[in-house]
Order: C-alpha cells, then structure tokens, then sequence
C-alpha cells in the first residue's frame, strides 16, 4: 500500500507541480539594458551630470520606474522614492536619454514589463571600468 502511495505523490508531483514551477518560472526574460548591467552603469557614469549632482547635500538612494515595451522603448518613467528634486529630475533626464532596451519575453514573445532603476547619491567614481580593445593587423 505505501509503495502505491509513494508511486501516486511521485506522479501527482511530475503532472501537476512541474509544468507549473516551468509556467511560473523558466518562461521569463526581464528587459536588459544593451550591452547588460556593467553598460547600463557605464551609461549612467558616462552621462550623469555631476555639477548637479554635486549640489546635492543629501546622500540615499532615488529609484525610478519605467515599461519597457515590445519594442525596447521606454514610457512612463516616473520616481517611486524620492530622494530630492535634483536628483528625481537628474534620474528621470537619463532615462529619457537612454537607447532602447532589449524587450522582456515569457514563451517566447515580447511583453511590456516594468523596471526598476536605482541610482546612489553620490554616484561612485570610478564606476564604469571601460574595455579597451587592441586590434592588430
């Protein structure tokens, strides 16, 4: 009788959890920044106006929200915590000067999915480590 019980929970697992956990789970890409993180960085580093910056006497952490669509481009960017005005508008400046994003998928097509940004007040120096590339003959 066990050995019938033990043969049932192992099936009932295999039908029921397993293509749920792959619904759930292994059927989802979030959106990506081109090139991934350590270019997003760069081009937050590269970008960020730090005279305005500089003028800011608080330090914390100001995030943003944006969609990207299934096109890469991003809308409705808004400041879900705030930190102070120069910062949100300094924050809210570089998304609207980013390049399109790389679209989040799930089963393999392209959805409008939210994202997240935050950004540290004072931002790093020294934070994008550029790659040099030597080409030879």
């Amino acid at each position: 009788m066990n050995k019938i019980r033990q043969i049932y929970f192992n099936y009932f697992l295999l039908v029921v959890f397993l293509p749920l956990s792959l619904f759930c789970f292994g059927q989802d890409k979030s959106p990506t920044f081109p090139g991934g993180d350590q270019a997003l960085e760069c081009f937050i580093y590269n970008n960020i106006d730090s005279v305005k910056i500089s003028k800011i006497d608080s330090s914390g952490l100001v995030i943003a929200t944006f969609i990207v669509d299934t096109t890469g481009e991003l809308k409705y960017a808004k400041i879900i915590r705030s930190l102070n005005p120069i910062a949100d508008k300094e924050l809210l400046r570089l998304i609207a000067i980013m390049p399109s994003w790389i679209p989040g998928k799930k089963s393999g097509k392209y959805i409008p999915l939210t994202v997240e940004l935050p950004l540290t007040i004072p931002f790093p120096e020294g934070y994008c480590r550029k790659k040099i590339f030597l080409i030879s003959n």
